[in-house]
């Protein structure tokens, strides 16, 4: 019978009880919920290394309270340096994948956010063959570059954005910008678009890739900035999808949507 490890938050246990596990047991999968199952007892690192060898899966819940989870941050350290290709990263909640593992920031992760009944369809259907079969038919290679121990278990979705970005006080220019799976941006260094306002957070807001009914979509999140991101005025409180004409605002930049280019 497959085993299934999930790594999440104990916030996020309403889902694993109503999203999560319900598909499981459809499968027949066995899941191990480390929030829960083991915290108690004496020898609880013992059984989690143990459960953690012994899955054909390992499925990390991601959150604002999984990201700042040790638990977490250990778990999927673990996972991506010994299952190679099982690693599934499901989105529940918006967050910064980079804060639990660097490198599952380059993974393509499950959104649950906005479409639910899609995303759960997703799970099931990856899940639910052999996992050689699932790696095979639903892995991109990584180019030399970005290349990890990890193996991506994703459709390999980018995008070119053109942007217009139009700082306080200073002339207005052109930036393009390619994004493989997801864009990191903010005042820090070695962010994907680097905004050197004081107003801005290092990391203030992150672009996504990813798959809707209708096909490819561009989403913005909102990364818990001080100063909030803006969309035609309105603050982000939840991913928004961003169209050709959108008007992005983060600190006292404006940046102007003008082409989007769907790849793959």
């Amino acid at each position: 019978m497959p085993r299934v490890f999930i790594s999440y938050s104990s916030k996020d246990l309403d889902f694993i009880r109503t999203q999560l596990q319900p598909i499981l047991d459809e499968l027949g999968m066995v899941a191990w919920c480390s929030a829960t199952d083991m915290r108690i007892a004496a020898d609880w690192e013992r059984q989690i290394r143990v459960a953690l060898a012994q899955a054909d899966w390992f499925v990390v819940v991601m959150s604002p309270d999984a990201q700042t989870s040790d638990w977490v941050q250990a778990e999927t350290h673990w996972a991506l340096e010994h299952k190679r290709g099982r690693v599934i990263p499901l989105m529940v909640r918006s967050c910064t994948p980079e804060e639990i593992h660097l490198k599952l920031g380059k993974l393509q992760y499950i959104d649950y956010r906005h479409d639910p009944a899609e995303a759960a369809a997703r799970l099931r259907a990856l899940i639910g063959e052999p996992a050689s079969n699932a790696i095979t038919r639903m892995t991109a290679p990584i180019p030399m570059h970005d290349a990890c121990d990890a193996t991506v278990i994703r459709e390999r979705l980018a995008a070119e954005v053109l942007l217009f970005v139009e700082p306080d006080s200073q002339p207005g220019y052109e930036q393009r910008l390619r994004i493989q799976s997801s864009a990191m941006i903010g005042r820090m260094e070695g962010v994907d678009l680097r905004l050197p306002d004081g107003c801005i957070s290092r990391r203030h807001a992150k672009l996504s890739v990813s798959r809707s009914s209708s096909g490819p979509v561009l989403t913005l999140d909102d990364l818990d900035s001080a100063n909030g991101t803006y969309v035609n005025q309105e603050r982000l409180r939840a991913s928004r999808c961003l169209a050709v004409g959108d008007l992005i605002e983060l600190g006292n930049v404006r940046l102007l949507v003008r082409v989007i280019e769907h790849q793959s």
